[in-house]
């Protein structure tokens, strides 16, 4: 459940929306949907935005690529009138199931193209994976990034190398830029 403004930044999430979304509801209250779902997720819905802010309820099935987890939903939108004005609208989303991006991948003929033509992830992150790519873009270093998941040094070097091999990169910076373009890191950090 949210909240959106009619100049569509979110002003409400719900500790669901947050977890779905990856970040604290506090985090993301004011940010515009393009930066809170992603470009290619956001270019899907926005027929449906524009809809709901000219006053027509909108009711749809998507499915959003968020941090490399493909998410089958149903979203409704439904506008909130003042004085015969759309100020915002109000945002549910039922979720019906959860594809890592590898499964995706390998059952769909659309998204195997989608995957070879942007170079998205041939096998799967795991959690923890996903977590040290989330802390790549920080140019912290290997200590910190263990102190800050509470794990050791060889552990963090592990993840990166898995990391790295399941991206098909070999640096830093070219994990940042494969998880940018796989939808498990934000557009913001290109």
């Amino acid at each position: 459940m949210g909240y959106v403004g009619a100049d569509r930044r979110l002003l409400v999430a719900n500790a669901a929306a947050a977890r779905w979304l990856g970040a604290s509801a506090a985090a993301l209250r004011g940010r515009h949907v393009r930066e809170v779902l992603g470009e290619r997720n956001y270019e899907q819905v926005r027929p449906s935005i524009d809809a709901v802010l000219s006053g027509r309820p909108q009711t749809f099935e998507c499915a959003f690529t968020i941090r490399g987890v493909l998410h089958h939903a149903q979203a409704s939108l439904t506008p909130h009138m003042s004085r015969g004005q759309v100020v915002g609208f109000y945002v549910s989303v039922a979720e019906h199931g959860v594809t890592s991006k590898a499964s995706a991948l390998s059952r769909s003929p659309q998204a195997r193209e989608v995957g070879e033509i942007q170079g998205v992830l041939i096998e799967g992150l795991t959690n923890r994976e996903l977590r040290v790519l989330e802390l790549l873009p920080t140019y912290r270093s290997t200590t910190d990034i263990a102190e800050a998941l509470h794990v050791s040094v060889n552990t963090v070097k592990t993840h990166v190398k898995a990391i790295y091999r399941k991206l098909g990169v070999n640096s830093r910076r070219e994990a940042i830029a494969r998880g940018i373009a796989a939808d498990l890191l934000p557009d913001h950090l290109s």
